[in-house]
């Protein structure tokens, strides 16, 4: 399993462009290949609220519970 991090905050240019074709030929050779762009994704540090103490799990729902998901 193959996991392509696109971390450009401009669409289309080189650095967007070029995680997309390595996954796209690393699939050609038979690997699962999965892609997470993380442009416009809403993310924040920690608050310190204490509401995952109890879980380990961030009780704030926000976009990075995405990343966590792929990871």
């Amino acid at each position: 399993n193959v996991l392509g991090i696109h971390g450009s905050p401009l669409k289309g240019v080189n650095s967007d462009q070029l995680p997309q074709r390595a996954l796209k030929r690393i699939a050609e050779i038979g690997a699962e290949v999965s892609e997470l762009r993380v442009r416009g994704l809403t993310m924040e540090g920690c608050r310190q609220c204490g509401g995952g103490d109890q879980t380990g799990e961030c009780i704030i729902d926000y976009e990075m519970q995405r990343i966590y998901m792929v990871c």
